[in-house]
């Protein structure tokens, strides 16, 4: 993915970079820079000739940095992942062409978050998901998702190819007992003794050229390229992956669902909580992915004001969790409830302080359990546990498990939290007016909301 006409840019962008830094000292675990002060520094190097022992210069050097740490640097001072973007969106058109314009990189992105949600459906709110989608809206043709996985295999054959092909760091890392100094001159190596704790004494007229400057900002270059390739190939692998899920397997629903929710930004599956029938669901707000529990519609008796004992109406509401995926090395991901949870329409509501925007929900009394739910399930995905327990010794088991708890408290809290002893935001009766939320004044309007079915909260 390296043009031959931008060959000598990059090689020049790079002399400069690495000129700017001064001299590099090559070591077998690592890469070393020139400190002036000891203090600071991590290795003292000190210049003896064979002949005599005497010493004749002393350097202090900090590191050490991994190689493939100062070709990432690199990788973004030369806009390598610009490249990439580039690549993505190339690769997304193709994928068009070959299936239809109604799959693309973006539905696949999303696949992951529909799949977490499915899981979480199934295994803790006992929901055959199957039931609640039609098989019959699935409109995609099996050959043309063939030729996308084929394409996409062909691809992945040539990143490897290059990647294998490009891996020179054996031309930088020294051998035991050696040390390389890249400079404006070229590369060069020294014969050196460790001495413990942290000096080398290197023999001053060991030194040997090795390679050109030239040759060095070439290596480097293709080191670079090659993280381009690796990261070239992690994408496709991910993209690999969801294909084989989402079309390929049994579980079709996979591609019904996430396509529902990139073009409408919305999907809800019915489910019982607390004996009441409500549903979940996912959200898309810009580029951000919500999992929600509805409340339904109910009404509270007022505990508080001049209207203690009249009755308030609130209508349904979304409350959400912003959800996180991390993609990771071996073609796999994780996604995992990333906050505590929120309203993001316009509602009041005595839990909730505003009347618009992204608000969090005071969850009283349980707010403290429901942010260690958070907690377990951000370290179950980037620390791989197992399992984390946390107050009470509740213990979570997975990131599903741990969305599925918040969701659950969330609702109870919001639907039913509101009793004697509570120091809300507002009065119950302080929210009439906003986004439906009324007073009921009349008896016979109170009775047929209790004929449809809306639970009076006494």
């Amino acid at each position: 993915m390296v043009g031959a006409r931008n060959l000598s840019t990059f090689l020049d962008r790079i002399r400069e970079f690495l000129l700017d830094l001064g001299e590099i000292f090559f070591l077998p675990d690592g890469i070393y820079f020139y400190c002036k002060s000891r203090n600071l520094s991590s290795k003292i190097l000190i210049f003896e000739w064979l002949e005599g022992g005497k010493s004749t210069t002393t350097k202090y050097l900090t590191g050490p940095m991994l190689i493939s740490e100062l070709t990432s640097i690199l990788y973004r001072f030369l806009r390598f992942n610009r490249s990439l973007q580039r690549y993505f969106q190339a690769l997304d058109e193709r994928i068009r062409d070959i299936i239809s314009k109604e799959i693309n990189i973006q539905v696949l992105d999303y696949m992951r978050y529909v799949k977490f949600f499915i899981t979480m459906l199934r295994k803790w709110f006992n929901v055959d998901i199957s039931r609640e989608v039609s098989l019959s809206e699935l409109g995609i043709r099996k050959g043309g998702l063939e030729s996308v996985l084929k394409y996409i295999r062909e691809e992945k054959t040539k990143a490897f190819a290059l990647i294998q092909r490009w891996n020179l760091l054996k031309f930088l890392v020294p051998p035991e007992g050696k040390m390389r100094v890249l400079n404006e001159n070229g590369f060069f190596e020294y014969s050196v003794r460790s001495v413990p704790p942290n000096k080398l004494v290197v023999f001053a007229d060991s030194k040997r050229f090795v390679v050109s400057l030239q040759k060095v900002l070439g290596w480097l270059l293709f080191l670079v390229a090659r993280n381009l390739e690796l990261e070239r190939v992690r994408y496709l692998m991910h993209i690999e992956k969801r294909l084989e899920e989402g079309f390929i397997s049994k579980d079709q629903l996979l591609i019904i669902l996430t396509k529902e929710l990139v073009e409408r930004g919305r999907i809800a599956i019915p489910v019982s909580v607390a004996g009441v029938r409500t549903f979940v669901g996912l959200r898309l707000v810009g580029k951000t992915v919500y999992a929600y529990i509805n409340t339904g519609e109910y009404v509270v008796r007022e505990i508080l004001g001049p209207h203690k004992g009249l009755y308030v109406y609130f209508p349904p509401v979304d409350i959400c969790v912003e959800l996180r995926a991390k993609n990771l090395p071996d073609g796999n991901f994780v996604v995992y409830p990333a906050e505590v949870p929120v309203v993001i329409d316009e509602y009041l509501h005595p839990s909730v302080r505003e009347r618009v925007g992204k608000r969090q929900v005071c969850l009283g009394k349980d707010g403290d359990f429901v942010g260690k739910l958070v907690l377990a399930a951000k370290e179950i995905a980037e620390k791989k546990k197992a399992k984390v327990r946390i107050i009470g010794g509740f213990t979570v088991i997975s990131t599903e498990h741990a969305l599925a708890e918040i969701l659950r408290k969330a609702f109870t809290v919001v639907r039913y939290g509101y009793r004697p002893g509570m120091t809300p935001y507002r009065s119950a009766a302080a929210c009439a007016g906003v986004a439906g939320v009324r007073i009921i004044s009349d008896k016979r309007e109170l009775e047929e909301l209790k004929k449809r079915g809306v639970e009076i909260v006494e």
